[in-house]
């Protein structure tokens, strides 16, 4: 087995290749909407992350927080749309 061969399906055995992919997805999931990625296309955004993760630059730790960060965004943002401007004045004018 050549060199590289070893050196790449080492860094996947250490985390398991269906590891490798839970952890890409949520990666995914989770900077998709960042500036950074924001003008990536699918194929490249699914590349990307992969690389990262098999690189050790996106970490299960960076994964979690970007995650939490990206639901309380949403959260917040729900809450905040859930309120209706035009519903608040018509129950004054009636």
């Amino acid at each position: 087995m050549s060199e590289t061969k070893k050196a790449s399906s080492n860094s996947t055995n250490r985390l398991g290749r269906y590891e490798v992919v839970r952890m890409a997805r949520d990666w995914i999931i989770a900077m998709k909407d960042t500036e950074e990625y924001r003008n990536f296309g699918q194929s490249e955004i699914v590349k990307q992350a992969i690389e990262e993760v098999k690189s050790g630059r996106a970490t299960a730790v960076d994964i979690e927080k970007a995650l939490a960060a990206r639901k309380k965004t949403a959260g917040s943002t729900s809450e905040a749309g859930a309120k209706n401007p035009e519903k608040e004045i018509t129950k004054g004018e009636k």
